[in-house]
């Protein structure tokens, strides 16, 4: 329910957006990894003028490797062709963070929350995108009315519930 809880999000917060999901979404990533660069391309082709077609300024990624692509074949096309990426390409957290500092005071809270979190990510084995997008969540928490983030979790590391050791069944987590 991520697509349903993020429209749920950008309604409450006055986005002026379209929701897309498959094939219109599609940045070419899985083409890429099977080897097909050139239906890749097309894809991503797609995907820009079918946004612009929408009147989209802006592309919302949620998945990092989108962005990340995303970001990688605007850079190509401009150094290679001169060409401009006509929209900004942008990560939810970082996007969301950017919407509520702009609403400021104006953001439509329902109540505090009163929580300590732990913002979780994938800084340490992927690179700059990851590691912005990890520090994106921990300022998207920050924002939030009474929520103070205590730590900055990788999800790759050792002891995360999410990979290696927090898959065997006799994991406990770390104090």
């Amino acid at each position: 329910h991520l697509l349903l809880d993020t429209v749920a999000v950008l309604e409450k917060l006055d986005v002026n957006f379209l929701a897309a999901a498959g094939t219109p979404a599609c940045c070419g990533k899985p083409f890429t990894n099977s080897g097909r660069a050139g239906t890749a391309e097309r894809v991503n082709r797609s995907r820009i003028d079918r946004s612009l077609g929408w009147g989209a300024k802006v592309h919302v990624n949620w998945c990092v490797a989108c962005q990340m692509t995303s970001t990688g074949v605007a850079a190509r096309r401009y150094y290679a062709d001169g060409d401009e990426h006509p929209v900004r390409e942008v990560q939810l957290m970082t996007f969301l963070a950017e919407r509520l500092t702009a609403l400021g005071d104006r953001v439509p809270w329902d109540k505090p929350v009163h929580a300590g979190a732990l913002a979780v990510g994938h800084s340490e084995m992927f690179g700059p995108a990851h590691i912005a997008a990890h520090k994106a969540v921990a300022r998207l928490l920050s924002l939030v009315p009474g929520v103070e983030v205590v730590d900055l979790v990788d999800g790759h590391a050792e002891d995360s519930p999410c990979t290696f050791q927090g898959r065997d069944a006799d994991w406990t987590p770390p104090a």
